[in-house]
């Protein structure tokens, strides 16, 4: 089992035990909400593992939507957050 960091960027963070970080990337993402904030997966030292980068606009065809609220805005899929 691994440790990690989920930080939802708005005063919520939760420490998390699963087995890896496609684990943690499903725990991550049955807690994301509309909080117009980048949620970031984290070692338990508090470096970024990843990231899922909030966009404030209508997905494009051409974006990698990982959640989308409407014309509201999304969530990006998973990326490094140092490319």
């Amino acid at each position: 089992m691994k440790k990690y960091i989920l930080d939802f960027n708005n005063g919520m963070t939760e420490e998390i035990e699963v087995v890896d970080l496609d684990a943690a990337k499903e725990a991550a993402e049955s807690a994301m909400a509309y909080t117009q904030e980048s949620v970031y997966i984290k070692d338990p030292a508090g470096g970024v593992l990843l990231v899922s980068r909030w966009n404030g606009v209508q997905a494009d065809v051409m974006d990698d939507v990982l959640f989308e609220f409407g014309s509201g805005g999304f969530y990006s899929t998973w990326e490094n957050p140092y490319d």
